[in-house]
């Protein structure tokens, strides 16, 4: 049976308040990896890649949409899905790339 122990915010409300509150955290191994066996964990890991650049294009240019309904402009959004997809790829190639360490 794994340890029970008690939370940060546990203890803050036990000092605050001196009552003893049913709040127990339980702790989760830190060296425990998902089995790589499983081929779903697989399957999680390379289906995340394929909606990373989509969605840091769609929030870029929610965000240069906001940005020009702001300051009544028409064409900060380009800029915004620019800076969504270059972020984007920046993200799919760092999970890429740890995806390969995790294998080695």
């Amino acid at each position: 049976m794994a340890n029970l122990v008690k939370s940060a915010f546990c203890k803050a409300i036990i000092r605050t308040l001196g009552a003893h509150p049913f709040c127990y955290a339980l702790l989760v191994p830190q060296d425990e990896k998902p089995d790589d066996d499983n081929p779903w964990v697989a399957v999680a890991r390379y289906s995340e890649l394929g909606f990373v650049i989509p969605a840091a294009v769609l929030l870029g240019f929610l965000i240069g949409k906001l940005i020009d309904y702001w300051l009544h402009t028409t064409w900060i959004y380009i800029g915004g899905v620019i800076f969504g997809a270059a972020l984007g790829f920046v993200e799919m190639i760092r999970m890429a790339t740890s995806s390969f360490k995790d294998k080695s």
